[in-house]
């Protein structure tokens, strides 16, 4: 007969395994192409935003031309909004040539610039129009900038690419909020996630949301889901609970065989106890296999196991996705655990 210490450990060992196994990612492979690393649509908002800013600065510059008394204000709105994307348009400029030439480049230009002013033709530029314009930029350089635009100009900042916290840190974040319907089994909850990462529900029972990084395209994502707590466990989990489970001897007996465990240890969360495991693992889709690393960040909450996981998938097959893993995401992937907000655990009485 098994006492209640070892119920307990059997039952958590059984949760686990059954949450690690199910937090994989979602990967679609049909607008992928992997000689170039962006699918067909990524490539589509590619074109979208050069348009978007060359169409921009070409206004602006027909501005200064037919009103002089606004080009100072033009000019300013433009080095405005430059200063915060112009690194990300460099860099797009620099995929074009390096995917294709430098007269591919001039070519896209010139056709952008040609419907541009074919547009503005039809148009007409009363000197309202253009104040509202100078405006419209100075608020496009705050991050008011129309989806997808936006959210491209965000993944092609080098910067970003290269430290995906800092957008978050940054401030080009939002909120996602849910109110406890459905897969969320009764938690409201909310937290901040990048622009830059698309989020979807989940296509898993339990997950209650799906993010992607480079607006859905991208090799990292960022699950949550809530999950009802076994009967055995419903009188409550422990910080001795919590401590035997990282116990180094116990943690790899934890996860599923086809799992290798990287590190773990406990966390707090909204003041909520629960332990964070980082591993790696691989998983068959189709005629691929898929490596990821994921960290997972575990949290108890009255009868209920909160899960977030964040991982990056390193390879498909022959195909590197990322050469770095983990060790590049796990920053961001801390900052969007950490920002999770459950109201009714203050709201109670």
């Amino acid at each position: 007969m098994l006492n209640a210490k070892q119920a307990t450990r059997i039952a958590l060992r059984a949760l686990l395994i059954f949450s690690v196994s199910a937090f994989s990612a979602e990967p679609s492979f049909a607008e992928k192409d992997w000689t170039d690393r962006l699918s067909h649509t990524e490539i589509k908002h590619l074109a979208m935003a050069r348009g978007f800013v060359l169409g921009q600065k070409h206004t602006l510059d027909a501005i200064s031309a037919k009103y002089p008394f606004l080009h100072a204000a033009a000019t300013l709105a433009e080095k405005k909004f430059m200063l915060n994307f112009g690194a990300s348009i460099a860099s797009m400029d620099q995929w074009v040539v390096d995917m294709h030439s430098e007269e591919e480049l001039e070519k896209l230009k010139e056709k952008i610039l040609r419907e541009t002013a074919s547009s503005m033709k039809n148009l007409g530029l009363s000197e309202e129009t253009a104040r509202d314009f100078i405006q419209v930029v100075t608020d496009r350089a705050g991050g008011d900038i129309e989806s997808p635009i936006f959210e491209t100009l965000l993944t092609f900042n080098p910067e970003y690419a290269k430290n995906p916290h800092r957008e978050f840190l940054e401030g080009y974040k939002y909120k996602y909020s849910q109110n406890g319907e459905g897969k969320a089994k009764g938690i409201g909850f909310s937290l901040y996630v990048p622009v830059s990462w698309k989020g979807r529900e989940g296509e898993h029972p339990n997950i209650v949301r799906h993010f992607t990084n480079r607006n859905g395209h991208g090799p990292a994502f960022f699950n949550l889901s809530v999950r009802d707590l076994p009967h055995s466990l419903k009188s409550g989990i422990t910080e001795n609970d919590i401590e035997e489970m990282l116990d180094p001897a116990n943690v790899q007996n934890l996860l599923p065989e086809n799992v290798v465990a990287l590190s773990s240890e406990k966390i707090y969360i909204q003041g909520l106890p629960g332990l964070r495991v980082q591993r790696q693992a691989e998983q068959a889709l189709l005629e691929h296999t898929i490596v990821s690393e994921i960290v997972h960040y575990f949290l108890f909450y009255k009868e209920k196991w909160i899960i977030l996981s964040g991982g990056v998938n390193i390879s498909v097959g022959d195909f590197k996705t990322d050469d770095v893993g983990l060790k590049k995401y796990k920053k961001v992937f801390d900052l969007m655990a950490s920002s999770l907000v459950i109201p009714s655990r203050w709201n109670s009485p």
